[in-house]
């Protein structure tokens, strides 16, 4: 998987794209104010040999034909996280995937979710679990811990400029991925 821009008028609005690579796709994000492509994600999977390069190409065409992969597709898989902040909470990962945030991509070789919670009752902490599952069945996650409010006024539902500080810990399958070595992370 890969961004790639495109120069305005590069690609006209309507025109579709596709990979020399049959188990590939382009998929359009965003468009300059003509409509034409300014920006795509390519997705895909093609076999390598060590030490060979392989030229890839995108193209003008519509796509091969396939059943696109869906956030249902990554529930059955079942992927394993949580994301533990000391004392304030856990977030698990298998306790949302039945209700992902957004879907920020959805073909037949690639699916990528994004899902968010609370970290306990805390009103600023959250976590953010994305997730991609390939038609391979190969599963890639990262987890994201946010307290991103700024300059919160007291009296209201979020804490007034508050601090925290806690050990975190996050893992991913059955492996601990970051811990902060055990020290607190202010």
């Amino acid at each position: 998987m890969l961004g790639h821009g495109f120069r305005k008028g590069d690609v006209p609005s309507g025109t579709e794209l596709r990979l020399s690579e049959a188990n590939g796709r382009v998929v359009v994000k965003r468009r300059w104010n003509d409509g034409s492509v300014k920006h795509a994600v390519i997705v895909g999977r093609t076999d390598l040999t060590a030490n060979a390069p392989k030229t890839i190409s995108i193209v003008v065409g519509a796509p091969t034909a396939g059943t696109d992969l869906t956030a249902a597709s990554i529930q059955s898989a079942a992927p394993s996280a949580s994301v533990q902040c000391g004392s304030i909470g856990t977030v698990n990962l298998s306790s949302l995937l039945g209700s992902p945030v957004r879907t920020w991509i959805s073909t037949p070789e690639m699916v990528e979710c994004h899902y968010r919670a609370p970290v306990g009752s805390d009103p600023n902490l959250v976590v953010w679990f994305q997730v991609r599952l390939w038609a391979g069945g190969r599963l890639w996650v990262r987890a994201i811990v946010e307290n991103g409010y700024l300059d919160n006024a007291a009296g209201t539902a979020l804490n007034a400029n508050s601090d925290k500080s806690y050990v975190p810990t996050v893992t991913i399958g059955a492996a601990t991925v970051y811990s902060n070595g055990g020290g607190s992370l202010p």
